[in-house]
């Protein structure tokens, strides 16, 4: 529950770091928690924005479970053209198997209402604003999952980020276990499908571009073959996360880490010039040598502890076993001439 005096702190410091930079270019981005719980401050803010930014061109992004959405902040986010990510894990059965509200009802129906309800409002802007966030956790069906998105004419049409819960980082599947066997088996004979589908020169729908997505970035790491200490990682001058209560973080999912400045002191330079030395120092003595150093993606996250970085031997191990099970797909797409 951010207040606007907070909010405003905080655009103001950030607007003085960089108002000088050649490119008039700021996006900021609503996040949760659930943001619309405090809609009149997010537009506050957007007001706010447009002043001390006038003349800039401003991108404003919220990411929300779409339960609180309504006529009149719809018609908001059209006004200032907002992308707008949802939440949504898939079929009825997935959805609600998380995502439920504390009566213990499922937010599945009210979703997809609310969906409809922006295209009604704007057709226009439904097909060109809206993104959709999957979580998918292993225990669940697969096959339903993507055969919901491919299928549902309201959905099958817009940009879908899949997201999987990893085994390394949640104890997750030690209360929901499931059978890799028949999660590979699903997720193969999909996967021959999108195959088969992109052999026969057929437009893949975004949820069978998924499929490929990480073969084309693959593809290109491949040809770079480039290694540096910072690759994948969010650089302090290209993002930065301001919590409820002023604490500034080196993105969303840091926030429960360490801070690295407040609205009230700004950014802590020498911390932050300290933690960026323990990271290199740090990839530098683990990776350095690493046969697939120039494919991983880590970042800050995937090493951060309270106050520090630790290099965690869980997160290496479960990135070598995945780009091991790419590779393989990806020697099988080359033969086939699949990934022009």
């Amino acid at each position: 529950m951010l207040n606007i005096e907070t909010a405003q702190t905080a655009i103001r410091y950030i607007f003085g770091l960089i108002k000088d930079r050649t490119k008039k270019e700021f996006t900021i981005s609503f996040y949760g928690g659930e943001p619309l719980l405090n809609f009149e401050v997010i537009r506050r803010i957007v007001d706010y924005s447009n002043i001390v930014f006038n003349g800039w061109n401003l991108q404003f992004i919220i990411t929300t479970n779409g339960t609180l959405l309504n006529e009149e902040n719809i018609k908001f986010f059209l006004a200032h053209s907002f992308l707008i990510f949802f939440s949504i894990d898939g079929h009825k059965e997935n959805h609600d198997a998380k995502r439920i509200h504390p009566n213990g009802e499922g937010s599945h129906g009210i979703l997809m209402k609310n969906l409809e309800l922006i295209k009604s409002i704007d057709e226009k802007y439904y097909f060109n604003n809206i993104f959709l966030s999957a979580v998918y956790s292993k225990d669940l069906p697969f096959d339903k999952l993507f055969y919901f998105f491919r299928d549902n004419e309201l959905l099958n049409r817009l940009p879908i980020k899949l997201g999987f819960v990893n085994e390394y980082d949640t104890d997750y599947y030690e209360y929901y276990p499931y059978s890799i066997e028949n999660y590979k088996e699903s997720r193969n004979i999909i996967f021959d499908a999108v195959l088969l589908k992109k052999k026969n020169k057929v437009d893949l729908l975004p949820i069978e571009d998924n499929f490929l997505v990480s073969h084309k970035s693959l593809n290109q790491s491949l040809k770079t073959r480039y290694f540096t200490s910072l690759m994948g990682a969010c650089f302090y001058n290209s993002r930065l996360f301001v919590d409820a209560n002023g604490h500034f973080h080196i993105c969303e999912k840091m926030n429960d880490k360490f801070s690295i400045g407040n609205v009230a002191d700004g950014y802590h330079f020498s911390f932050m010039e300290s933690l960026l030395h323990d990271y290199v120092e740090l990839i530098k003595k683990n990776c350095m040598d690493c046969d697939f150093n120039f494919l991983c993606q880590r970042c800050f996250v995937h090493f951060a502890k309270d106050g520090k970085f630790e290099f965690d031997p869980s997160f290496c191990a479960n990135s070598r076993k995945a780009f091991t099970n790419l590779l393989e797909e990806h020697i099988r797409l080359n033969e086939e001439d699949l990934l022009r």
